[in-house]
């Protein structure tokens, strides 16, 4: 998981393999409070990781892994980006 903001990249926390079980562990880590304020999530739009982000990541949106559309909503409000689990 990384975290990328304007003028800044860091990464936060390595899953290594694609279970939900493991995108769990991210979010106990990083913590209710805190998962509470993200706002955008890039993923690659697997299902399992779309229902571990709704349940942990209510107030966020999500865009797919394009670089493209992830510039796009850095930039743009949380209501004029795709929710997730919607069709890009």
């Amino acid at each position: 998981m990384y975290q990328i903001n304007e003028g800044m990249k860091r990464l936060l926390f390595v899953v290594e393999d694609r279970r939900e079980k493991s995108l769990r562990q991210f979010f106990t880590w990083f913590g209710k409070e805190r998962s509470a304020l993200i706002t955008f999530v890039c993923s690659d739009m697997w299902k399992p990781y779309l229902n571990v982000i709704a349940r942990h990541a209510p107030r966020r949106a999500c865009v797919s892994s394009s670089p493209g559309l992830v510039r796009s909503a850095v930039r743009s409000s949380p209501s004029s980006a795709r929710t997730c689990g919607s069709p890009i």
